[in-house]
């Protein structure tokens, strides 16, 4: 497993489960936030990927998804601090 994975209180990986998530994510669709692009595969640095998303559609309402998680998470936290 990796540090990243154990620090966020993930269940630690082995190679072979690392490898086999990834081979299934290159196959998943992307959104590449620099771009706007749905991409499918590993096309782009992951530093410019969202996802993975099932499908394409998925994928391409990635912005939407992530602008009303945002707002559910401040609204989270505003109740938490009121």
């Amino acid at each position: 497993g990796s540090d990243i994975t154990r620090a966020a209180g993930i269940g630690s990986m082995n190679d072979a489960e690392g490898t086999a998530m990834a081979a299934d994510a290159e196959k998943k669709y992307w959104y590449n936030l620099k771009s706007g692009a749905v991409e499918h595969g590993f096309v782009s640095p992951s530093v410019d990927r969202a996802g993975p998303y099932d499908t394409e559609a998925e994928a391409a309402a990635a912005p939407e998804k992530m602008k009303a998680n945002s707002k559910r998470w401040a609204d989270e936290e505003r109740a938490e601090d009121a």
